[in-house]
């Protein structure tokens, strides 16, 4: 995040020497004997200079978890990242494929609205973000994926799945691609219901998918995962298979990943 108190008033996040409110981009394959544990690529939008070579992208307040919209899928690569805000709006932003060195507006901007206007950003243009809600929806936004199984139906591939923490509500939104790769979101749609309810989503803290590329979601309140299956013929009346949300299918969340950590710091594989 950015590394202050409410409302960033050290401006970190737009401070191009700090590492704070950024994305970084490093690489970790060096040896053990390396000074600093990793180097930065080359083609990192700010290794010529103008801030600190690591940084990808500006502007950031929490980014609660971030995909790539898979490739090997049919995916485009884009990075879609869902950033907690202040104490009005969450947000969802979109980043093409490969597209760094943007500024996503925080401190200055708290989802596609002024927050202060007596420091200026880094640089400009601030980039806006293709989604928002207010805190009626919720209070604190889980970055989720865009859907590329086949389980819930062809009508949802290619849809923004994202929750709130504090509302545990599910929504997906359409994704619209310009010529240039630039996101338009529309059709927002509410999964709630569908995914079996507040009670049984609680806190939704997470999202993942398996090899096939079908959804999971983690209940932080109860301590489970979640596999969302089911076969709609429109995201509207999505269903959950009940089956998946029985004690063979939860996974509890303290029983269900295993992080294999190497000598080298570096993991390798998480297993269930």
């Amino acid at each position: 995040g950015d590394g202050g108190s409410g409302n960033d008033p050290d401006h970190r996040a737009q401070d191009r020497a700090e590492l704070l409110g950024k994305m970084l981009r490093v690489d970790v394959n060096v040896p053990e004997s390396h000074p600093i544990g990793y180097v930065v690529p080359a083609d990192n939008p700010f290794a010529g200079g103008g801030a600190r070579p690591e940084v990808w992208s500006f502007g950031w307040r929490n980014p609660w978890r971030y995909s790539f919209d898979d490739v090997a899928r049919g995916g485009t690569g884009a990075l879609v990242v869902g950033d907690v805000g202040q104490s009005r709006f969450e947000e969802v932003d979109y980043e093409p494929r490969g597209r760094g060195g943007r500024n996503y507006g925080w401190r200055n901007r708290e989802g596609a609205h002024d927050n202060v206007t007596s420091r200026p950003p880094a640089f400009t243009p601030l980039v806006e973000p293709v989604h928002e809600y207010d805190r009626n929806s919720g209070g604190s936004i889980t970055g989720g994926v865009v859907y590329r199984g086949t389980s819930l139906g062809a009508a949802f591939r290619g849809r923004y799945v994202f929750a709130d923490f504090v509302s545990s509500r599910v929504w997906s939104i359409a994704l619209t691609l310009n010529a240039a790769g630039e996101a338009t979101a529309s059709d927002l749609r509410e999964h709630t219901s569908e995914f079996g309810g507040t009670s049984q989503l609680s806190n939704i803290s997470s999202f993942g998918v398996d090899a096939d590329g079908e959804l999971y979601l983690v209940s932080y309140g109860r301590g489970v995962i979640l596999r969302i299956t089911g076969a709609p013929t429109t995201p509207s009346n999505l269903r959950i298979i009940r089956e998946s949300l029985v004690a063979s299918r939860e996974l509890p969340v303290a029983q269900s990943l295993r992080v294999r950590q190497r000598p080298n710091r570096r993991v390798r594989s998480a297993k269930r």
